[in-house]
């Protein structure tokens, strides 16, 4: 899963990798040490874990963000109600009190290209000749 309003630079590979090496997981949640950055930080990761989740009300000693890259299992998702739609944040708060999301942590910053000034923020940076 990824988020639409994002220009990304992970290595994609070693996402994918770092899922299947986690044998219990059902999912994989990307961070970014955002240090509350670019936007709130929601995310408590440590030591390559995934501690707490939350969107809704991120507390003081969530240090990174959700970087907008996920895998998830069918199986993690098939207990969502049957309407047309659902809150993926519900689905990744229940995998992390399962201990059952795994963790990457991203090293580049993500790019968000969802605002007029998100966008124009990414161009001036894929301008500039950064290779993603």
């Amino acid at each position: 899963m990824l988020y639409g309003d994002s220009f990304l630079r992970i290595p994609y590979t070693e996402v994918w990798s770092a899922f299947q090496a986690a044998p219990r997981a059902l999912g994989l949640m990307t961070v970014f040490a955002n240090q509350d950055r670019w936007v709130k930080s929601n995310v408590l990761y440590r030591e390559g874990k995934i501690l707490g989740y939350d969107k809704k009300n991120p507390s003081l000693e969530m240090r990174h963000i959700d970087y907008g890259l996920s895998i998830y299992q069918a199986e993690a998702i098939a207990g969502t109600p049957g309407r047309p739609g659902f809150d993926l944040g519900d689905v990744t708060e229940k995998l992390v009190r399962e201990g059952r999301l795994a963790g990457f942590e991203a090293q580049n910053r993500f790019y968000e290209i969802g605002t007029p000034e998100g966008l124009a923020e990414t161009s001036a940076f894929i301008e500039e000749g950064v290779k993603p």
